[in-house]
């Protein structure tokens, strides 16, 4: 509704993610340019209370090429503070970066200009990036536009597909903050039950045995115990992916998987 403020919309799509059990929520941010990026702040909010959303897959956030400024800032701390995972291209915008621009008249030409007036560190004030970067990239191609399809949308669709086998070995990456470290994991069946290893160098964890493993059908849990304190994962295997996070300290960061 034309009146509803950003807050009642939060409010709104917080309470139906709770009283209707949903599962997964897809927030489409292509395209934005962006606002007022103080009215991002209720969204981000709901949806940390959103319990049900911080499952592995629960909540998919499209960018692209078009997503600029506030709609940048959206996107920074949806991947800093939630268990998103980014799906697209690369936004059009930094993660810290100049902004709000403003008129400035020369005065010997008498031309008008705009030139940004503030510095807007979001993220670690060592993330190099030039944009915020998907976790899983979907390249965009002539083919799908010419045929209707929605290509970023339908990889995001795939990684809440139907369950699929655990089993078998795994490369990928973890968002962890502004990284994107290689993580490799092995999970096997065997007749005395399920055996798992985890590497991801990036962050020290080398090849390692995980903990604590319970497998139930496509859902995967299991500690790091030689990574430090609390280092859990959570997966869930579909067809063509595991999808999951890692937890360290109580923060949470995502990971996408592949055979």
């Amino acid at each position: 509704h034309s009146a509803e403020t950003v807050a009642q919309f939060a409010t709104a799509l917080t309470t139906y993610v709770r009283d209707h059990a949903v599962e997964h929520l897809v927030l489409d941010i292509r395209g934005n340019p962006g606002g007022n990026g103080t009215l991002n702040r209720p969204l981000i909010q709901g949806v940390i209370r959103a319990e049900r959303l911080w499952r592995p897959g629960g909540l998919l956030v499209l960018i692209d090429r078009g997503t600029f400024s506030a709609a940048v800032m959206l996107a920074v701390a949806l991947e800093a503070e939630t268990p998103a995972i980014l799906v697209g291209e690369s936004t059009g915008g930094a993660p810290n970066g100049y902004g709000d621009s403003r008129r400035v008249r020369l005065p010997h030409s008498g031309l008008t200009v705009r030139a940004s007036t503030l510095y807007w560190q979001l993220s670690d004030p060592r993330d190099p990036r030039d944009a915020v970067t998907p976790l899983v990239e979907v390249t965009p191609r002539f083919a799908d536009f010419r045929d209707g399809r929605d290509a970023a949308l339908d990889a995001a669709l795939a990684l809440i597909d139907a369950p699929g086998d655990p089993a078998g070995h795994w490369q990928g990456t973890v968002g962890y903050g502004y990284e994107r470290p290689a993580v490799t994991l092995v999970l096997e069946r065997g007749a005395a039950g399920w055996s798992g290893r985890i590497a991801i160098p990036g962050v020290g964890v080398a090849d390692q045995e995980l903990g604590e493993l319970s497998v139930q059908g496509a859902e995967v849990t299991g500690t790091l115990s030689g990574a430090g304190p609390d280092v859990r994962v959570r997966l869930r295997a579909t067809a063509g992916a595991l999808v999951g996070t890692l937890e360290v300290a109580g923060a949470v960061y995502s990971m996408v998987l592949r055979h």
